[in-house]
């Protein structure tokens, strides 16, 4: 097993962005150390922007080799792994991961961030704004759903790092925009990811995660 230093990040369950660390550490056979310590007060302490100037996580230190991004450290990590077919077995399928990558954290993951962060309490609430990203949301989530319509995986017969990412970007869409209802309008959405969290490598890091019933919803006065 090939040892890869350390990612700075907040290790509670809940927290996506390591958990693809994690789950590409079971399909690929790497290591690393994790930080149970780390709070989000620590990504402003000048120690870690000393490391990390943009403050982002997290962040992964090797030697000398300084990564952020989860997206990017997900990709490291595969590429000093055992399993090199999650990376594509292919030129054309490696450039489909990234095509599919880069939808999830340029367009799905900024349309649900609009919609969960104010809704929540942790922005300022506007409801056109807020509309306008839930809207922008459903058109994106629609689109995954055509495409999985008769797929198991994103790309080509067997898990790759798109199911990673896409997955563990699903996972707080699930947990408060994907209610009943929701789900069974995004049918095909809703069977890959149930299909995913339920394998061997993913399920012990998404083993807490529970379906909702209702979706979240603002609690203050719009």
């Amino acid at each position: 097993m090939t040892h890869l230093g350390k990612i700075y990040a907040p290790t509670w369950s809940s927290n996506f962005r390591l958990a693809k660390q994690l789950i590409v550490k079971n399909l690929a056979d790497v290591d690393f150390e994790t930080t149970p310590d780390f709070s989000l007060d620590d990504i402003k302490s000048p120690e870690y922007l000393s490391i990390f100037p943009t403050g982002k996580v997290p962040g992964l230190v090797n030697g000398d080799f300084k990564l952020f991004d989860s997206s990017a450290i997900l990709f490291y990590l595969a590429s000093k792994g055992n399993n090199p077919s999650i990376l594509g077995s292919t030129p054309e399928e490696s450039a489909l991961i990234l095509q599919f990558m880069f939808f999830s954290e340029a367009e799905l993951m900024p349309a649900y961030a609009g919609f969960f962060y104010p809704t929540a309490g942790y922005e300022p609430y506007a409801k056109p704004a807020v509309q306008a990203s839930e809207q922008r949301l459903v058109r994106f989530l629609t689109s995954l759903n055509n495409i999985l319509l008769d797929r198991t995986y994103l790309v080509g017969d067997r898990v790759t790092i798109a199911d990673v990412n896409m997955v563990c970007d699903l996972r707080p869409i699930f947990s408060s925009f994907m209610d009943t209802a929701t789900r069974k309008q995004f049918r095909n959405v809703t069977r890959y990811f149930t299909t995913m969290i339920g394998k061997k490598d993913f399920k012990p890091v998404l083993v807490d995660f529970e379906f909702i019933s209702e979706r979240i919803e603002y609690q203050g006065n719009p």
